[in-house]
């Protein structure tokens, strides 16, 4: 349990037991009454585990496909070493769109010479 769910377990064993008010619990817990019903509703149905977060363990909607992170790994471990983070991400991100050119803060992307004549020309 994290440090914040064992305070909301210690309010809500006072809470049961009667020595707090619902309105007292939600005061310190920085929640509405509304939640701390809930939440009290949850700890007598399924105990201290009813009070950990119900993600908890649960691998993150935004996680990388393992085949996809590797790959990515491996190229940032082939050509951006030397990277720090920040750099390595950008690099990798405008993979896709190389070569690219910086006038400024304008990107040109896909570049063939005709392309590169083009941006030059309208420079002068």
């Amino acid at each position: 349990m994290s440090e914040k769910e064992r305070h909301r377990l210690r309010v809500i064993s006072e809470l049961k037991e009667g020595r707090l008010k619902q309105e007292e619990a939600a005061v310190l817990l920085k929640v509405e009454v509304r939640q701390v019903r809930r939440s009290l509703r949850r700890f007598e149905a399924e105990g201290d585990r009813g009070l950990v977060h119900g993600l908890r363990g649960r691998p993150s909607n935004r996680k990388l496909a393992p085949e996809i992170e590797a790959k990515a790994l491996e190229r940032f471990r082939e050509s951006y070493r030397d990277f720090g983070p920040t750099l390595a991400v950008e690099c990798l991100a405008s993979c896709g769109t190389a070569p690219v050119m910086q006038v400024d803060d304008t990107y040109h992307e896909q570049l063939d010479e005709a392309e590169v004549d083009r941006v030059l020309e309208e420079l002068r």
